[in-house]
């Protein structure tokens, strides 16, 4: 498991579920069991320059905690409805932003039936949106490489 710096309180298997309550389905166990280790946190700056993270990932969002929360984000956007069509809109809480890149795009992942699970990224500057992993556990797999090698690319169509 990747081990972030400046993570936030732990938190507890409650708020995890007070937390999950408030989405229209269950949270994928990759997503809850990262967040029960790292709630929230940025990811090693020197790592990050040497290349040993595999996928552009500045930092992960805290739940609960800290100064700017999944909970903040969400009612932020509310809902995400990209200019291009390819993947669709979400509605709120269809979605759970929990990271960005270190362009300021945000990463979530979707709990709509017909792609549950999967990672996007959304680049609100532009309108567009790109899909990154079919799932949590795939992305998280594909986090840190330690090799300085970056495997794939973050591009928004």
């Amino acid at each position: 498991m990747v081990d972030l710096v400046y993570v936030e309180q732990s938190l507890t298997e409650e708020e995890f579920r007070d937390f999950e309550n408030r989405f229209n389905a269950k949270i994928p166990d990759s997503f809850r069991d990262h967040y029960m280790h790292n709630n929230g946190g940025l990811t090693d700056e020197v790592e990050m320059e040497t290349g040993k993270w595999g996928l552009p990932v500045n930092g992960f969002l805290p739940i609960k905690y800290g100064t700017l929360t999944i909970e903040e984000i969400v009612e932020y956007y509310g809902n995400i409805s990209p200019n291009n069509k390819k993947f669709g809109s979400w509605r709120k809480f269809e979605f759970i932003p929990f990271a960005n890149d270190p362009g300021g795009n945000v990463i979530f992942v979707s709990l709509r039936e017909i792609d549950y699970g999967s990672i996007y990224i959304y680049a609100e500057d532009g309108d567009s949106i790109a899909i990154i992993s079919s799932s949590f556990e795939l992305f998280r797999s594909r986090l840190y490489t330690g090799t300085g090698e970056y495997p794939v690319s973050f591009r928004c169509t």
